[in-house]
């Protein structure tokens, strides 16, 4: 089904750093990109499992993997899904953050992160990776991290469970909330001329 977009939806990059197709990460981020389509957003969902970003070296991406990066640095509000392994966001993340903060894009847009860890002490381990967010590309962290530690949390492609669907609709609606408030903030002569 393909979603109405006008333009005044507000644009949110919904990216999957997870390489594995089956992973709760990634299964939390297609659910995030549907609860974003029914909020009225319009949600593009990047899954680096299908077009996978080579270790950052500085140099050239093919035009695919150059479209990504620009995907999201031109989106308004960003979602990152993420997997929690040995006390550290995936390798993927943190290469795509390299990738992110050699380009330009909006700033001060909001974000949010969606996580899978196999614990809940697991998920100040994604305390840096939001800080890079935060104080290199001036993204806003509108909600704490959004997680799942288990996959009854997660009932596929059906949907979220009972336990996790009330965070993320109130994720997402924070998420959209700001990310017009930024807009507008972004348009205004107060913030052009700061």
């Amino acid at each position: 089904m393909s979603q109405k977009v006008t333009k005044h939806s507000l644009s949110v990059a919904v990216v999957s750093t997870s390489m594995r197709p089956s992973s709760r990460s990634r299964i939390l981020a297609e659910q995030i990109a549907v609860q974003i389509k029914s909020a009225g957003g319009h949600s593009q969902f990047i899954d680096l499992a299908l077009t996978p970003l080579p270790m950052y070296h500085g140099g050239e991406l093919t035009t695919e993997q150059a479209e990504i990066v620009h995907s999201i640095n031109q989106a308004e509000a960003l979602v990152f899904c993420v997997g929690v392994y040995n006390a550290g966001v995936n390798a993927s993340a943190h290469n795509l953050m390299h990738w992110l903060l050699d380009s330009s894009g909006p700033k001060h847009k909001p974000f949010f992160l969606g996580v899978s860890a196999g614990s809940l002490s697991s998920l100040f381990s994604t305390e840096a990776f939001s800080r890079s967010l935060m104080y290199e590309i001036n993204a806003v962290q509108v909600v704490p991290p959004c997680f799942v530690t288990e996959d009854s949390e997660l009932t596929g492609d059906t949907g979220l469970s009972s336990g996790i669907a009330p965070r993320i609709e109130q994720a997402v609606r924070v998420l959209l909330a700001f990310g017009y408030a930024s807009r507008d903030l972004r348009a205004s002569d107060n913030y052009n001329n700061a």
